[in-house]
């Protein structure tokens, strides 16, 4: 897939994989949970924050900068949840599904089967969901 301009969060799976051009992190997880689906492997949406965000947000209480979050995908194999970064193409290893902060980088906001569950339809409201989650949000939660 090449990468491309264009609007974020509101295109679907099957857009994404005809048009063979993607515009971040979010189609590309949407991308390979549905190629993932098609092979009968249950995956599911992640979407996180970054901490470095998180921590500018709070120091200045409002919108400092572009949120800053990133797309990952749980997979079910042979009896265990993985998490892939679909963007990076690894495996992130020693995951705790459990756990919502990844390598104390990442913050898990929100699970779904695709990012429409969640109620968001485009960037802009993405960025409103993370910045009134994160705004209250205590930074010791990242060390859990």
């Amino acid at each position: 897939m090449k990468e491309g301009g264009g609007p974020k969060f509101c295109r679907t799976s099957h857009e994404i994989l005809t048009s063979r051009m993607e515009t971040g992190c979010a189609d590309r997880g949407l991308a390979f949970i549905a190629l993932s689906r098609a092979r009968n492997i249950p995956s599911v949406f992640v979407q996180t924050a970054h901490r470095s965000w998180v921590q500018d947000l709070q120091k200045r209480k409002e919108q400092a900068r572009p949120v800053v979050g990133h797309i990952l995908v749980e997979v079910y194999i042979n009896g265990e949840w993985h998490l892939i970064d679909p963007t990076g193409g690894f495996l992130m290893l020693g995951y705790d599904k459990t756990n919502p902060s990844i390598s104390g980088r990442l913050y898990v906001f929100s699970k779904s089967l695709e990012v429409w569950d969640t109620g968001i339809r485009n960037i802009e409201e993405n960025n409103e969901t993370m910045i009134n989650l994160f705004s209250g949000f205590e930074d010791a939660n990242f060390d859990q």
